[in-house]
Order: C-alpha cells, then structure tokens, then sequence
C-alpha cells in the first residue's frame, strides 16, 4: 500500500499526469501504460531487493554504491531537490483539486500541509499508516468511475484531441501526429512512458529503501509484481475515463469525469484525489527529512519543517505548469541516471574479468 500510495499522487491522483504523458497519444499510449505497468513490476523488484544489500542503509548510500561516490552524490543532491520540487507540485495539485470543487485552493494546499506534517512527524509508522487509509479507498472509486465511463460510452471513440502546451517538453511533436494511434506520432509515445516511470521510479525510490529491509526477498518479489500490476491497472482505468470523455484539456481531468455522474460523487471522488495527493506528499516528506537526518546535525522533525516549508514555496508557480516542466526534466535525468549505472557496472566486470 505504502508503495502504491507514494507512486500514485505524483502519477496518476488527477489524471493530469495520464493525460500528458499517454492519452494524448490515443491508441499508442494504452500500448505505452502496457509498457509502464511491466517496467512498473521491474523497477519496484530492483529497489527493493536492492535496499537489503549489506551498507543499503539509505537512498544516499544505494545511489554512492551504483554511481560512485562523486555521481552517486549529485544524483543524491538532485534526487533531494526533485522530492520538495515534487511535494510543491503536490501542494498546488491539493490546491487545484480544492479550486475545482469550488473551494478556496488556500484551504486544500494548508489542509495538506498541516496532515502530512503530523503524519511524517511519527516516522516510517505514520507514513504506511495514511497509504493503509487512503489506497483501499482511492482503488475502489477509480474502478468506479472507470466503470461508470464505460457503460456509458458504448461507442468507439475517436481520436484525442490535440495536446495541451505544457506537453511539449516531453516530446515536441506535431499536432497532427497525436490522435487515434497514427503511424505519424512515431517513438515519442514509448519515450513517454519510458520518462512516467523513470520520474515516479525516482520519486519512490526514498521510501522503497527503508521497505525492502522489512520482510524477506521472496515477500518483495511478489510485493514488487502486486504493486506495478495494481498501478498499470490504476493507470489504464484513468486512461479510459479521460479518452473517453474527452476530458484531456482540462487541469484536473478526473474531476471533470466524476461531474459527469453528479455533484456528490464528484465532491467525493476530488476527496479521494486529494487523499491521493497527500499521500505522496507524506512519502516524499518522509523520504526528504530522513536523508537531512542522516548525514547532519539536523534534527528529523526540523528537517520535516524545512522540507515543507521549501515544497509550499514551489507550489506557488501552479500545478499544470509544475507538471508539464519538472516531471519530464527529472524523467530525462533518471533515464541518464541509469543509463551511467549500467555503462559504469559494465566497465566494472569486464574490468574485474581482465584482472582475473
């Protein structure tokens, strides 16, 4: 739960995020969440099993020993940056979800500070304690809202619309090559995919650490499978809802799904997607205070209030703007991440080979 609940604030909470990195591919971007749920399964088994390595006691320490310790600290320097720079995207997305709903954005940005504040503040218990709350929940109601779309749109639809403008950093393609799953949009969807999973991989990557070392590698493996396949299924119900009611253009997609079935259930299901929001925002917390708790003389509960206080400042530039600069940007930068590792681990075994 606690690894679903990190993953789908950032990911998948407003359908902004499915929206921009895969609907507006229409067809091909269904082919590209098939992709991302498989990576999904991969990447989370990885970390995982990683995290119980001997000397794996932080993200800080996994990232040294993959990247050296000079690559390793600029990634963990980067990695601490991108967390608040997320957690202020968070902020504002509780902000715009309160604004759609036809409330004050002030009260949902503030709620969501003072309830990931008191959540953090207890450790790693309060954060597994709120994804334990707040993922049952939000899996029941996109499943029905997916649903609900469904029955009502028995009709093939045709293609998306044309893609919104804060898209273009994630690959600037042309209008018309974006639709109903035309040989014209090329490869740009499958890097789509391939940059959702490196910036929620990144994002998910504090809190995975400390949860591999709980239980046996067996448990992980299937821990890893249960929650990539539970978000790929999460991710192609978004995916259906926004495509189908052509909700692509809005900021907040979902909401504009659930208004369609009436006003409680939209106020119900903007509740659960604020759930959602603030539960990313209590891991990227959690995962951010812990890393200053560790190699300094800060103490974890003052960490947990710089933290805060730097996320709320970047929430202030508003949340499609955040979405379509900063998650592209940290989804190129895990890709190169990777791409080092593997070239450098490589080197290492042929290395260690030719010495032998």
């Amino acid at each position: 739960m606690t690894v679903i609940g990190t993953i789908v604030g950032a990911g998948f909470a407003t359908g902004q995020e499915i929206a921009q990195f895969f609907v507006r591919y229409g067809r091909l971007g269904l082919l590209g969440m098939a992709i991302t749920t498989i990576l999904f399964c991969v990447v989370i088994i990885m970390f995982l099993t990683a995290a119980r390595q001997p000397g794996s006691g932080s993200y800080a320490d996994l990232l040294k020993r993959w990247g050296g310790v000079g690559l390793g600290g600029m990634v963990d320097l980067a990695l601490t940056i991108f967390l608040m720079g997320i957690t202020g995207v968070m902020f504002a997305g509780a902000g715009a979800s309160f604004q759609a709903l036809g409330w004050p954005a002030f009260a949902g940005t503030a709620l969501t500070l003072i309830i990931t504040f008191v959540a953090v503040w207890s450790g790693l218990r309060g954060v597994m304690a709120v994804n334990a709350i707040v993922v049952p929940i939000m899996l029941s109601f996109t499943v029905i809202i997916c649903l609900l779309t469904l029955i009502s749109h028995s009709a093939v639809p045709t293609p998306v619309p044309a893609p919104m403008a804060p898209v273009d950093p994630i690959a600037p393609t042309a209008p018309d090559a974006i639709g109903g799953g035309g040989g014209g949009a090329g490869w740009v969807w499958l890097w789509a995919a391939a940059i959702y999973v490196s910036y929620n991989m990144i994002l998910s990557f504090p809190v995975l650490v400390p949860l591999g070392q709980l239980t046996s590698r067996s448990k992980l493996i299937t821990a890893g499978v249960l929650a990539g396949g539970t978000l790929g299924l999460m991710g192609t119900a978004v995916f259906m809802a926004i495509y189908l009611s052509r909700a692509v253009m809005l900021e907040v997609p979902l909401l504009h799904v659930a208004a369609r079935y009436g006003r409680p259930l939209q106020v119900l299901y903007g509740i659960v997607v604020w759930g959602e929001i603030m539960t990313t925002a209590v891991g990227n917390i959690f995962g951010v205070a812990r890393r200053f708790a560790a190699d300094s003389k800060i103490p974890y509960r003052l960490a947990v209030g710089i933290a805060i206080t730097v996320s709320l400042l970047i929430s202030r530039f508003g949340f499609a703007a955040l979405v379509g600069n900063l998650y592209p940007f940290f989804g190129w930068a895990g890709i190169i991440f990777a791409s080092i590792v593997l070239c450098r681990a490589a080197y290492l075994r042929i290395h260690a080979k030719t010495r032998r």
